[in-house]
């Protein structure tokens, strides 16, 4: 069974948090979209979100800085990356970031969908323990 996740999307195009937003909520998943990166800091810092889609280019911040600045907010926060810029350098810095996982523009929803099933399944594990 999959467990709702708490999601933000950052991305300074409306219409791809709005295109995000109606698709993860189709999913089932708790959304809010966000299109200032400064707003959208200040929602981590009091919102405990399971992940963050984060676009990495955009006019108003630096997206890898702000993976660090989420990852230091919220830890336990699974940041994926979006970009319509994406190669192997890019990705990897990301990563060393902190980020989870880098998905090209235009997002291709099934890849975006595992990527949260793997979120889901340990996110939401329960370890067992034998006495």
């Amino acid at each position: 069974m999959n467990k709702r996740l708490s999601v933000l999307v950052i991305d300074d195009e409306e219409g791809i948090v709005e295109f995000l937003k109606q698709w993860l909520e189709a999913q089932g998943h708790r959304v809010t979209g966000e299109t200032n990166p400064r707003l959208a800091l200040r929602k981590i810092a009091i919102n405990a979100y399971d992940v963050v889609l984060l676009d990495l280019i955009m006019p108003d911040a630096n997206g890898l800085s702000m993976i660090s600045e989420i990852r230091r907010l919220r830890p336990e926060a699974a940041v994926i990356v979006i970009s319509a810029i994406v190669d192997a350098r890019l990705a990897v810095v990301a990563m060393k970031e902190g980020g989870m996982d880098c998905l090209p523009k235009p997002i291709n929803l099934p890849d975006l969908e595992r990527t949260l099933k793997s979120i889901q399944r340990t996110a939401f594990s329960v370890p067992i323990t034998i006495s």
